[in-house]
């Protein structure tokens, strides 16, 4: 179902009680415990659109988000911020 998102078959339009009734929510905190590794590759993976690939970071905890800041600032066409 992930895969879906990322690929643009499931969407808020047409698969409106997929995201309403928030089991992409938990989808994808269930997989950020079980399978971090998975989740993360395919986050990293440009082969999906970066809008797709911004909205399943976002619903992750910001513990999981964190390694994957830059990636976020990527996605938005932002400079991240000086360490």
């Amino acid at each position: 179902m992930l895969l879906g998102v990322l690929r643009g078959a499931v969407a808020i339009d047409s698969d409106a009680p997929f995201f309403i009734d928030d089991m992409f929510y938990f989808l994808v905190r269930r997989l950020e415990l079980d399978d971090h590794d998975w989740l993360v590759a395919q986050l990293e993976d440009d082969a999906f659109p970066a809008d797709r690939r911004g909205l399943v970071l976002m619903q992750m905890t910001p513990d999981g988000q964190k390694p994957l800041r830059p990636l976020l600032f990527r996605l938005h066409g932002i400079d991240p911020p000086a360490e």
